[in-house]
């Protein structure tokens, strides 16, 4: 599981991403269909057809798994807010 921690305004937010729903999220992205239909959408701008596809991110996602506890982010700014990303 990725954890997003969001630290703003003395607030912290934590998201967590489980290596399912990247899943999901990789093959939806990575459909050829989603794209024609934001390029149909769009007048003026094309996007071109994303050359990832979900065999090249099924051995990224596999990967991260084994590095349980690594911190990929982590970023703050002078006022305390910040960006932290584990694995």
């Amino acid at each position: 599981m990725i954890k997003v921690v969001i630290r703003a305004e003395k607030k912290r937010y934590t998201i967590p991403l489980p290596y399912s729903t990247l899943h999901l999220l990789s093959l939806v992205l990575c459909s050829k269909w989603l794209w024609r239909a934001i390029n149909k959408g769009t007048k003026n701008i094309t996007f071109p057809i994303p050359l990832l596809d979900k065999q090249t991110l099924q051995p990224v996602l596999s990967e991260l798994k084994k590095y349980k506890g690594v911190t990929i982010v982590d970023i703050e700014d002078k006022d305390g807010n910040g960006v932290v990303i584990r694995l």
